[in-house]
């Protein structure tokens, strides 16, 4: 619906979509909001694309192993466990192909990025389907896993 009033256009829309209740992992391993490990969400991609894209992004930036999960049909999730400050996450993120942009948007507005550890419909499953093994000396920082907090929230459900 649109409302003209003067030189001012007022539009609302309305939609109605399932929400769900998810758990999920954020980025930042420090109170600071400084310090992240790197979080990457791909939504309507072919598992060829991301492995491509995140190829390009882990020689260009020398990163360590990343590890691909598929949260649901086309639709992944990426981890490397290597902690940066926080403008170079924003700078691998940005220059990742194929990107949610959403997802992107959202962590640079918050200082941190958050991904679903936990599926929305049940009997999906998370899986492991590739890692990206590293040429790089980069290192991997499996002990802060420990370290992330996990947060509940409600998203958009399939």
């Amino acid at each position: 619906m649109k409302i003209e009033i003067g030189n001012y256009r007022f539009r609302f829309d309305l939609s109605i979509k399932k929400i769900v209740e998810v758990s999920g992992i954020n980025s930042n391993t420090d109170d600071t909001m400084n310090k992240h490990i790197l979080l990457w969400d791909f939504d309507n991609v072919r598992l060829e694309d991301v492995i491509s894209s995140l190829s390009k992004i882990q020689d260009y930036w020398k990163l360590p192993k990343i590890y691909i999960v598929q949260s649901s049909k086309n639709r992944f999730h990426a981890y490397s466990f290597f902690e940066v400050d926080l403008s170079t996450a924003m700078a691998i993120i940005s220059s990742t192909p194929l990107i949610c942009k959403t997802f992107f948007k959202m962590g640079v507005m918050r200082d941190y990025w958050t991904l679903r550890i936990t599926p929305k419909k049940e009997g999906e499953k998370f899986n492991l389907v590739r890692v990206l093994p590293s040429p790089y000396r980069a290192k991997e920082r499996l002990d802060l896993v420990r370290m992330l907090e996990t947060v509940k929230y409600k998203t958009e459900g399939h």
